[in-house]
């Protein structure tokens, strides 16, 4: 047998199903346990509040709770998302940033923001 070589048929693929069972894995975990959810949290409880960049470092493995204002048709024009960090069931401190969308859509700086009425606008709605 050559050096190097497997002498099992198909050794390779059996590999590749595990790498891609594990990165289907942790992307189905950052959905359930990090990331992005609609809905509500309380808040004004909570010790202290820390803003945060979106995307940034201090995002990760955390799960924030965004609410959003959409369009008529649903598109996302904007949000607001916060993550709470609970200790001895008290709110220590949440995480906080304003949800940046970038839809493509509203492209001309003349009109540059996407309104309510799914038309893009001169001002913010």
């Amino acid at each position: 047998m050559a050096q190097g070589k497997s002498d099992k048929p198909g050794g390779g693929i059996g590999w590749l199903v595990i790498v891609g069972l594990a990165l289907y894995g942790l992307s189905s975990a950052h959905n359930s346990v990090w990331g992005e959810q609609e809905g509500t949290t309380k808040t004004s409880d909570c010790r202290k509040t820390i803003p945060v960049k979106e995307g940034s470092v201090d995002t990760w493995f955390k799960k924030f709770i965004c609410t959003y204002r959409r369009t008529a048709k649903g598109t996302i024009m904007s949000g607001y998302c916060e993550a709470v960090e609970v200790e001895g069931g008290v709110c220590e401190t949440v995480y906080s940033y304003l949800k940046k969308i970038n839809n493509g859509r509203c492209t001309d700086p003349k009109v540059p923001y996407l309104g309510e009425d799914d038309l893009c606008h001169s001002d913010p709605q």
